[in-house]
């Protein structure tokens, strides 16, 4: 069962000798593909909205040190 908590979504297992531990769903197979993942075929490691907040940072960043 996948559960919200400590603001993720997390997943118990139960161990062989019955102790039950969360973990995060993205440590298992049963968290959804990410559609971008699943649509470049892992050509590439950076999504563009990340690359376009980056961009925005930088030039925060390069704003403030002149």
């Amino acid at each position: 069962m996948i559960k919200q908590l400590w603001g993720e979504d997390r997943v118990t297992v139960e161990h062989p000798d019955g102790v039950l531990h969360s973990i995060p769903v993205g440590w298992t197979e049963l968290a959804p593909v990410d559609p971008y993942v699943a649509i470049s075929g892992g050509r590439s490691r950076f999504r563009v909205e990340d690359l376009v907040a980056l961009v925005e940072l930088v030039s925060v960043v390069a704003g403030r040190s002149r």
